[in-house]
């Protein structure tokens, strides 16, 4: 924690967490807006796939988040975390799949960025969806981020 320009130094409200059960959340009035866009394989051309044994990470223009104070967020790129970096209660799921938002018509261009966009204090967030096996079941998203499928 001591590396981040934030008022978190103590590393105590940074990723990964461990997450309350539901019914200890903090309700909001307003709920989050996400309006993503279906990426497929005729994408093709706009996707950038890079893979280091740990996270796949994928860029491309997934869409935007509006946060419940009326911020604009550019969705540029996904993370999947095998293990998931988040818990539940303690629980460790599978997988994760983060949705890596910046400020609307302020690109990052690169995931190197990102410290940079927090230490300016302009704003990065990140929707984080956790996922555990289940025998029998399948999940076309899953199944779609296939490399071998493009």
């Amino acid at each position: 924690g001591d590396d981040w320009g934030c008022s978190c130094p103590s590393g105590q409200e940074q990723s990964p967490i461990d997450l309350p059960p539901r019914p200890q959340t903090v309700p909001q009035k307003y709920p989050l807006i996400m309006d993503y866009r279906n990426v497929t394989k005729e994408d093709k051309r706009d996707l950038a796939i890079e893979f280091d044994g740990h996270t796949l990470k994928v860029e491309a223009d997934f869409g935007t988040l509006v946060s419940p104070d009326g911020a604009v967020y550019d969705a540029e790129y996904i993370t999947i975390h095998t293990p998931a970096e988040h818990t539940i209660e303690g629980q460790q799921y599978d997988l994760e799949l983060q949705i890596h938002h910046f400020p609307a018509k302020k690109r990052s261009d690169n995931f190197e960025k990102t410290k940079e966009f927090v230490d300016r204090n302009v704003g990065y967030a990140v929707v984080s969806v956790l996922f555990q096996k289940k025998a029998g079941a399948r999940n076309d998203f899953i199944d779609a981020l296939d490399p071998l499928n493009f």
